[in-house]
């Protein structure tokens, strides 16, 4: 089986004051640099950014979580 990274996040959309997280996958702990942040984008301005946490290898897979849980409270 060849190795495979993947984003995984919500298609239905979020609840506002519940968690909002974007989920990267990969099957290699190196596929993500330890200072690796992510940006969220609206109209070409940022409206937030912060840390791509790794959360741990898991089921043959590295999981890093990316938390933007500061949009709903705006």
């Amino acid at each position: 089986m060849k190795d495979v990274a993947g984003l995984l996040y919500s298609q239905i959309g979020y609840e506002p004051d519940w968690p909002m997280r974007a989920i990267v996958r990969a099957p290699d702990a190196s596929f993500v640099s330890k200072v690796a942040r992510f940006q969220i984008f609206e109209n070409g301005k940022e409206v937030i950014s912060g840390p791509l946490v790794h959360w741990g290898g898991k089921w043959g897979s590295h999981w890093w979580i990316a938390d933007f849980s500061a949009l709903g409270r705006e």
